[in-house]
């Protein structure tokens, strides 16, 4: 375009600075800034506002702040344009400094704060930010807005907060909303009330593929038959085109609830009808399903014929069906391959040590116990963790040095003695054994 001699206008410079943003090539984006200030279009808001988006994205944030300052009028589009910037990268501080100095805020900028607060897992200043944004500020929230704060709600899954939101949307007239009722459902699949979920999803007039998938989700681990009834029913109806993640869902089903034929057929369904390229996901669901249900030949098939010998998931998924099912001579295949991908993986050492270990082959348990020696292979320890306010602890096995050790070892010892009162469990555990580590 610029070496035929036209000259470019501020939808060409912003339209080229949103590629540029996408693809963080941020030495290009230095030849457009260029650019617009030769045409004198530096100072525009539709171009200034770019800038800056395209600065942010390509993790330059102290230029974007540069663009904002020297541009002579800082409307409500710039200020948002900032906020949204700081927000995306992580940087709550500078988001919510700019959020405060901004007058006159709109849903925009509401939303921009509260989306940076929920990625970054800040539930509850999410929360304080909505309520405060709906009862002092008199902002009547948006689509995005109840979908932003649905998500926190099921991050967290509170589903008392999630009611409260559900109620101000069937107030605002957003409940069958696109966004706002899929949101709905996701959160409601995520708190464990799929009898909600299902009544938004028969209540919206337009339905969305991640409404389907959500509430597939939901269904799936419990109620398989209605996941798949669910997929061909509203196919056969054209009222929506599953999609890969639609598949990955009840492929998953599938495997859990030992459903191996129906899932040939949905592989299959997916693959010639829809002709949806299966990813690894789909791959490592099948040979899950296959190895877990017994069909370990005809899981090793899938493997090769789809050319799946590279991928370090698929051989442990592999692995570890055939330790389920004693299967020493794949599982020695298996565990090689692992190895091969993964060197200094722990797990297909220890996989195939139980296999031969289950089967009575000592010397080959010896002979890979010997190997993670030489090659310095070592066994992660176990380890839990658990989530009190927003504080995390973490614990791992045989160790006592958390900073809590001894008010948890008396916790331990008031319970076991507790429990002690019920039944005699002297003769099966020791009390002080169990509160020392």
């Amino acid at each position: 375009m610029r070496s035929s001699g036209v000259k470019s206008t501020r939808s060409t410079l912003g339209s080229i600075l949103s590629a540029i943003g996408n693809l963080a090539a941020v030495d290009f984006g230095l030849l457009v800034h260029g650019e617009a200030i030769k045409q004198g279009l530096y100072t525009n808001v539709y171009v200034g506002s770019s800038l800056i988006s395209m600065y942010g994205k390509c993790a330059k944030p102290a230029a974007a702040k540069k663009v904002f300052d020297d541009l002579e009028v800082q409307n409500l589009v710039l200020w948002n344009a900032m906020l949204d910037m700081y927000a995306k990268s992580g940087n709550l501080h500078d988001a919510r400094q700019q959020f405060e100095l901004v007058k006159n805020k709109d849903n925009v900028s509401w939303n921009a704060i509260i989306v940076g607060y929920v990625q970054e897992e800040n539930e509850i200043e999410a929360f304080n930010l909505f309520r405060r944004m709906n009862a002092l500020e008199y902002i009547i929230p948006d689509e995005f807005s109840l979908a932003s704060i649905l998500s926190a709600c099921a991050k967290v899954r509170g589903l008392d907060q999630g009611k409260q939101v559900h109620c101000l949307s069937m107030k605002t007239g957003l409940e069958t909303g696109l966004y706002a009722g899929s949101s709905l459902i996701d959160m409601y699949v995520k708190c464990g009330n799929l009898d909600s979920a299902h009544r938004i999803l028969a209540s919206m007039p337009k339905w969305s593929v991640v409404s389907l998938n959500a509430l597939i989700a939901g269904y799936a681990p419990s109620n398989l038959e209605q996941a798949i009834l669910l997929l061909r029913t509203k196919n056969l109806n054209n009222v929506v085109v599953p999609d890969d993640v639609t598949f990955l869902g009840v492929l998953t089903a599938c495997s859990h609830a030992g459903m191996v034929s129906e899932g040939r057929q949905i592989f299959n369904l997916m693959v010639n009808q829809y002709e949806i390229q299966p990813r690894i996901d789909h791959c490592a669901c099948m040979v899950d399903l296959l190895g877990r249900w017994g069909f370990l030949e005809e899981a090793e098939e899938f493997i090769s014929t789809f050319n799946l010998e590279s991928d370090a998931k698929i051989w442990a998924t592999m692995l570890g069906a055939c330790r389920t099912h004693g299967d020493e001579g794949r599982g020695q295949r298996a565990a090689e391959k692992l190895i091969e991908l993964e060197p200094q993986n722990s797990s297909p050492y220890v996989l195939l040590s139980n296999i031969h270990a289950a089967s009575g082959n000592w010397d080959e348990v010896r002979s890979l116990r010997r190997s993670m020696k030489e090659k310095g292979v070592k066994k992660l320890p176990g380890c839990s963790w658990i989530t009190v306010g927003q504080t995390t602890s973490f614990f791992v096995a045989g160790e006592i040095s958390h900073s809590r050790a001894g008010d948890i070892g008396s916790a331990l010892r008031d319970l076991m003695a507790l429990m002690k009162d019920l039944c005699d469990i002297d003769s099966f555990y020791n009390v002080e054994d169990l509160s020392s580590g």
